[in-house]
């Protein structure tokens, strides 16, 4: 049987802008080399949902991005540029970079003449490009430490569960969890990520979903970075996962650079992996649409 077939590309709108149309026509030969897998809109959307932690995007905005009728986001950009790399269709010698991407991106949202403002756009690309692959470089790093480290802490588990019933000796607790393990020695935990966690709860139980969602909207102006993890942390512990996941994404997104990093290193510190690349995710992709 066939599979789907690829999606044709209706022919450029005559109204674009010179600085738009270039744009488009790249983003159609970047498309080009995303092979066979990718080859119909909705494998597109679905995949960029697999590799985004969840992010959804519909067929229509990715079909208007490809036709220049709408403004790519700056992390569909970098999704784009990177899958049609590994793909195989950006290597060769005249292959787009991530920073003249993202200039022909400024371009088309504000065309201009001016040679020093080019110029400066491209200076400025240039800098976004190199810290759009440093942070997830680092971040990428800091997440597969945390998950190296969670495995060599479940093998010493192991191991020392096999001597224990070789010596025949008496069976010793399972080690606790970062956030269990705080939830038993409260002098650890800050109080007011501890308040914020059993306000949480007790108003989830309660089924009080309007204040649930307003205590949330107001905790990053009162906790810090890593008293926001630990919120995290004793939620997780306690399976109240609705509010640890809104207070993931609300934390993440319209914070400082330095303060979304401090959030995902506390995560990472909890061993909360999941939660981190999540975190990450949101905080270096703003939603659909945005800049």
């Amino acid at each position: 049987m066939a599979g789907p077939q690829k999606y044709r590309l209706a022919p450029l709108p005559s109204c674009l802008s010179p600085e738009a149309k270039r744009l488009a026509e790249t983003l159609r030969l970047l498309r080009e080399g995303l092979g066979s897998s990718l080859g119909s809109l909705r494998e597109i959307t679905e995949k960029i949902t697999e590799d985004c932690h969840g992010k959804h995007i519909s067929k229509s905005s990715v079909s208007r991005f490809f036709s220049g009728q709408k403004m790519p986001p700056t992390w569909f950009l970098s999704w784009l540029h990177d899958k049609s790399r590994h793909g195989g269709g950006g290597s060769g010698p005249g292959a787009v970079t991530l920073e003249n991407l993202f200039a022909m991106r400024h371009r088309a949202k504000n065309p201009t003449s001016c040679k020093g403002c080019n110029e400066r756009i491209h200076q400025l690309s240039r800098l976004e490009a190199d810290l759009f692959t440093a942070r997830n470089q680092k971040l990428g790093a800091d997440l597969r430490l945390a998950e190296y480290r969670d495995t060599l802490v479940r093998l010493k588990s192991e191991a020392g569960g096999h001597e224990r019933s070789a010596d025949s000796g008496p069976t010793a607790h399972l080690p606790v969890p970062p956030p269990r393990r705080d939830r038993q020695g409260k002098k650890n935990i800050p109080d007011s990520s501890l308040n914020l966690a059993d306000r949480l709860a007790e108003l989830t139980s309660g089924q009080q979903h309007d204040n649930v969602r307003q205590l949330l909207h107001d905790a990053p102006t009162v906790l810090t970075p890593v008293e926001s993890a630990t919120a995290v942390a004793l939620l997780r512990g306690r399976e109240v996962h609705g509010p640890a996941q809104d207070l993931i994404q609300v934390y993440s997104q319209g914070r400082s650079s330095d303060e979304a990093l401090r959030f995902v290193k506390g995560l990472l510190d909890r061993n909360l992996v999941a939660d981190a690349r999540a975190a990450l995710h949101l905080a270096t992709n703003p939603p659909a649409g945005g800049p």
